[in-house]
């Protein structure tokens, strides 16, 4: 599958996304607080582990935990805005949405085949069986989504790139590339 390049720079960018099915939008990106939301100044409300790298990077292995409730973003920042610096954080975990297992391993693999030959797999594992499914799908840093045929949570309009085109575009652009350097 080729990925798209950024127009700048020819740069392939990738960014997993998942969506759980109840959030208002996709997530490809962790939340944080700001200086002026957290009770002890910018903060990163999300866990994720590094879990291996090669010191060359050239392998390199990421797990996060995706709760299968829907993200209580609007809880995070209310109740860590209305703490003074005295007080504890408030945490993803004491909101409750991990109870009983219910949430999503994210893991992210990369590995270099060779200096220009990067390989990319995603894994999602179910916490708890009997909840449904969490959807995956790639996002490129160049503006355009892999989000074709997946529901749209937001009600904004999709992109209306198809993915035929994308992947013609992206071909075109390597072989500029190619022949340019």
């Amino acid at each position: 599958m080729a990925w798209p390049a950024c127009p700048t720079t020819n740069t392939a960018v990738l960014c997993p996304c998942v969506w759980n099915g109840r959030d208002p939008i996709l997530k490809e990106r962790l939340f944080g607080l700001t200086n002026s939301e957290g009770n002890h100044g910018e903060d990163v409300k999300e866990y994720y582990f590094y879990l291996d790298s090669t010191p060359t990077h050239s392998y390199m292995k990421y797990l996060y935990k995706y709760p299968q409730a829907a993200f209580p973003y609007a809880d995070l920042v209310d109740t860590n805005k209305g703490r003074t610096r005295d007080e504890m954080e408030y945490e993803l975990l004491d909101t409750g949405v991990f109870d009983g297992d219910r949430y999503f391993d994210v893991f992210v693999e990369y590995a270099k085949a060779a200096p220009e030959d990067i390989l990319v797999r995603i894994t999602a594992a179910n916490g708890d069986r009997t909840q449904p499914s969490c959807i995956c799908c790639r996002h490129s840093g160049s503006g355009m989504t892999g989000r074709r045929g997946l529901p749209n949570p937001t009600g904004l309009p999709g992109n209306r790139t198809s993915g035929r085109s994308r992947q013609r575009w992206a071909q075109a652009r390597w072989r500029q590339r190619s022949a340019a350097g």
